[in-house]
């Protein structure tokens, strides 16, 4: 099912294509980026047609409030400027230093996520030199792999992730969901894009790297294809910005999984057991067994499990159930 935010200049409406069943989801993670919702010109913002449709309630009432704010503030400072300036076109050496000030920040807070972009790119060629990145993880994608996921329905002002991949590199676009909604279309707002997540080898990774690793400040993912070693997790550690840790295995292919377990992957989990900023631990490995999760436990601000990679056999899967049914409070996602 494709889902879609619908409404400017705050969703009023979420419409469905594809809809099959009872119930409304959270999220989807299907929507086409091409259809971005929040593009005023795009006929997805103005629902006709629809599967499934609902109404938000909220969404309504903000963009009513907005729509009457816009035409009463402009009105209002319209009458105030003619009566203390006496005509529309009469300036003062105030107010070109005001409207300077205001395009002068407006412009640095572009230059300076620029500058971002262009520093972050450059520690990447250095890990992508360095042969730190593993750059195979969607190989029937090709080098180029984008994802669009939009959180729906429970806040007009929620923001939509626009994800993709290149490299070995996760990107996002990290502007405020409102902001986006207010200029019509994320590519006005492109100096917002900056990594979150890298894929990387750890036996390849030299200090030098890890080094490189914490410059890249809105790192929020890291992904490991291969087992790490003793002096990673106080690496790990200084990078407190990552909240979300993936266990992984080199694959030629995307559909190659190893048919044999990887010995010692389960000490990778006491490992990072150690890190107190991971909320998120992620396995697509295989030989990790229902004990082996008992320490991931440890993490205090742990909320979820993803397992939907993890290679079972039936007695394992019932064992990793009973752990799942086990602990409520965590949210754990498996694939069977």
């Amino acid at each position: 099912m494709h889902a879609y935010l619908c409404g400017w200049p705050a969703p009023y409406a979420e419409i469905a294509r594809g809809f099959e069943g009872p119930g409304w989801p959270a999220y989807t993670d299907a929507v086409d980026p091409a259809r971005s919702s929040v593009s005023w010109w795009n006929k997805y913002a103005w629902p006709f047609e629809a599967d499934a449709y609902q109404w938000l309630p909220r969404g309504i009432a903000y963009t009513l409030l907005i729509l009457l704010a816009i035409p009463l503030l402009v009105a209002t400072a319209c009458e105030l400027w003619i009566r203390r300036r006496g005509g529309r076109l009469r300036l003062k050496i105030v107010d070109l230093l005001v409207a300077t000030t205001l395009l002068a920040g407006l412009l640095g807070w572009g230059a300076s996520h620029r500058s971002r972009q262009f520093h972050e790119t450059a520690v990447i060629e250095q890990l992508r030199e360095a042969d730190a990145l593993f750059e195979n993880r969607f190989p029937l994608a090709g080098p180029f792999h984008h994802t669009t996921y939009s959180y729906l329905a429970r806040s007009p002002w929620q923001r939509e992730l626009s994800i993709f991949y290149h490299g070995g590199v996760r990107y996002e676009h990290q502007a405020p969901f409102w902001l986006v909604r207010l200029c019509g279309s994320q590519r006005a707002l492109s100096f917002y894009i900056h990594p979150t997540g890298i894929i990387v080898d750890p036996t390849r990774l030299s200090d030098d790297d890890w080094m490189l690793i914490e410059q890249l400040g809105t790192l929020e993912q890291l992904r490991f294809v291969d087992r790490l070693a003793d002096g990673d997790v106080e690496k790990l550690s200084r990078l407190t910005g990552v909240r979300s840790l993936a266990l992984d295995e080199k694959r030629v292919g995307a559909l190659a999984y190893p048919r044999q377990p990887t010995v010692g992957r389960e000490l990778d989990l006491a490992r990072i057991s150690q890190l107190d900023h991971v909320e998120a631990v992620e396995l697509a490995i295989t030989g990790v067994k229902d004990e082996h999760l008992e320490k991931l436990l440890t993490l205090p601000n742990l909320q979820r499990i993803d397992m939907q990679g993890l290679y079972v056999d039936d007695a394992e899967r019932a064992k990793l159930e009973a752990f799942r049914d086990g602990h409520p409070e965590l949210k754990i996602q498996m694939r069977w």
